[in-house]
């Protein structure tokens, strides 16, 4: 019964779409209802029979109405905006509640088509768009060849039909990397930044906050049909950590407003993708606790990451009208709601305590230094690798998010309160919430964790030491540590009170530090400038007259690639459409010669 409201709230999605013709208000209102119906659905507990669906239908869910709600203020764009809106929300929730391959791939090609009309909506992104209906077409393509062979060796298109395929390697992995292209790992990722940070803002929060997520959706329920052999693992993590260094490393010297926070979503479905390949090396090791543990911090991390960076895409949305660009943002109004939320978003991809972000950082460590408990010292020294890798990329995380802070959210403020703030705060009381209280979303989390590791987090993994109650302290097993955010976050207020309270409260005004040079304006320009030069070749840092260019290797690898396929290309169209007729007559005499040989048996492989 509840999977049947589940496809008609699809179709009152599609019918919102329609709506637009009408008013695009009628269409966001339409959204934020169906939002609100389908968190009930997954809070209910009336889909408590199938496994993850209501955490991602939670979690999606809590996106699609802000941005609803956002929307609402927002959109300056057109009809054209708010029924791609709509209809991209309508095939995210066909892809979560397909249960067979060919509505899950109706739901993917939807969720794409989608998106990229959505993303040209605006006149300069059409470039990016192709980008990312390109990319969006080689996942299709992957995954339609997973799930063929899966079909060729099962006979079934329903995914519970699929278990003990003798192909499952090989399918998982043609899946895996049709996933990889929609998380953007690496080689993947030179979509993501021009198409979320040219994108209408409320685009840019679903596309890096759900969009994203559906990757990692596919992976886990791909994850929960067979767990693929060891060896998976190692591309999964090697590539993950990659793509967390590249992210992490390009969103510091990002000097543009939302093409930060995108690079910084490339650096979190890294980690993400790391993970979710040391679940598959504690699952292929029978270590349940270990790997009950790592799917948790899956479902965490990729919890905090879809709420925080929603938020900080639609507060980055409000700042763009000033400027697209850092470097030239002066005057900026923003009201209080949309300053806190900037904050508190940036603050918490930061992994500042004891906000979700830190939470998320910390059990990730926790998952990837446990290899004592791997037998396989290769995997040891593997999981220790990238696991020094993340922790970098985390640390250079706190440059990207402070600069953000530095150079968009403290300036004055000054704009009245409006709908983009509702939508705004419904996001900073969700992490704020989840700041104070994480084993609430822990408890939320723990079925699905224990049906596919047999493992209850709850019982497991929450517990009390000294004065901290039971409930309240994180614990990853005996051989991990501890760490109770709700006790973190009390310590803090009463330290800031106490602070507060014993000092003078005199306020002293020093002269701007300029980094050396004159004039008191140390620029974000300047604030990352020591990354792009100590990091010369991968930044490919030169000097032109009198600025600093600097850009993405791994997307020149890629403009390369496509004029060398054009240039061959338009010598092959030369040599073969050159207007000579009796070159044509050749060609089809040959053919007609190779034809009549194949049909005969003149070719010795036909017999």
């Amino acid at each position: 019964m509840a999977m049947n409201i589940l496809y008609y709230i699809i179709i009152l999605f599609i019918s919102a779409s329609a709506f637009a013709v009408l008013s695009k208000k009628i269409t966001y209102i339409i959204s934020a209802l169906g939002s609100v119906w389908l968190i009930y659905l997954a809070i209910s507990g009336s889909l408590s029979d199938y496994a993850f669906l209501p955490y991602f239908l939670l979690l999606s869910s809590i996106v699609w109405l802000s941005a609803s709600v956002y929307s609402i203020g927002y959109d300056h764009y057109g009809r054209r905006l708010a029924s791609t809106f709509a209809l991209t929300i309508a095939s995210m929730l066909l892809i979560l509640v397909s249960r067979d391959a060919l509505s899950f791939l109706i739901g993917w090609e939807g969720m794409t088509i989608a998106s990229f009309l959505a993303i040209s909506a605006r006149k300069d992104s059409m470039r990016a768009a192709y980008v990312f209906l390109a990319f969006g077409e080689l996942s299709t393509m992957l995954l339609m060849l997973s799930f063929a062979l899966a079909l060729g060796t099962t006979h079934s298109i329903f995914f519970s039909a699929w278990k003990g395929s003798n192909m499952w390697d090989i399918i998982f992995l043609f899946a895996l990397f049709g996933f990889a292209v929609k998380m953007a790992v690496f080689p993947f990722h030179i979509w993501l930044p021009p198409a979320h940070s040219t994108a209408p803002s409320n685009m840019s929060a679903l596309l890096s906050a759900v969009l994203t997520l559906m990757g990692v959706y596919g992976i886990v329920m791909m994850l929960s049909i067979q767990v693929p052999s060891v060896w998976v693992s190692a591309v999964m993590l090697v590539l993950g950590g990659i793509t967390a260094a590249i992210g992490s490393l390009h969103a510091a010297t990002s000097e543009k407003v939302k093409e930060l926070p995108a690079y910084s979503t490339i650096e979190n479905d890294g980690i993400i993708f790391v993970l979710l390949g040391a679940y598959i090396i504690a699952v292929y090791h029978h270590n349940s606790v270990l790997s009950a543990f790592t799917m948790l911090t899956v479902l965490f991390y990729a919890f905090f990451h879809s709420i925080s960076k929603a938020l900080l895409f639609f507060t980055a949305g409000l700042v763009e009208k000033f400027s697209p660009n850092l470097n030239e943002l002066k005057d900026v109004k923003l009201s209080d709601i949309s300053v806190t939320s900037g904050y508190i978003a940036a603050l918490s991809l930061a992994a500042i305590p004891p906000l979700p972000g830190f939470i998320a950082e910390w059990m990730a460590l926790e998952a990837l230094f446990q290899s004592f408990e791997i037998p396989s010292v290769k995997y040891k020294i593997l999981i220790v690798s990238v696991g020094a890798v993340v922790a970098l990329a985390a640390g250079i995380a706190t440059i990207s998010m402070t600069k953000m802070i530095s150079y968009s959210f403290k300036r004055s403020t000054g704009r009245k309160i409006s709908m983009v703030d509702a939508g705004m705060l419904i996001l900073l009381s969700v992490i704020l919430i989840i700041s104070v209280f994480p084993q609430s979303l822990i408890d939320f989390v723990s079925q699905p964790v224990y049906s596919l590791t047999g493992v209850n987090p709850v019982v497991s993994l929450i517990g009390g030491a000294l004065a901290i109650p039971k409930g309240f302290l994180i614990l990853s097993g005996e051989k991990f540590g501890g760490m109770s955010p709700t006790f973190v976050f009390v310590f803090l207020i009463v330290l800031v009170s106490l602070l507060y309270g014993i000092s003078k409260r005199k306020v002293r005004y020093t002269e701007a530090w300029a980094g050396g040079g004159e004039g008191g304006n140390y620029n974000s320009l300047s604030y990352s400038m020591i990354l792009r030069y100590t990091l010369k070749g991968f930044y490919r840092t030169r000097e032109e007259g009198c600025r600093v260019i600097w850009g993405d290797i791994f997307e020149k690898g890629y403009v390369v690639t496509a004029k060398s396929i054009r240039y061959a290309s338009n010598i092959f169209r030369l040599y073969l459409m050159n207007g000579n007729i009796g070159v044509y007559i050749l060609y089809i005499v040959t053919a007609m010669f190779l034809t009549i040989l194949y049909v005969t048996g003149g070719f010795p492989y036909v017999h």
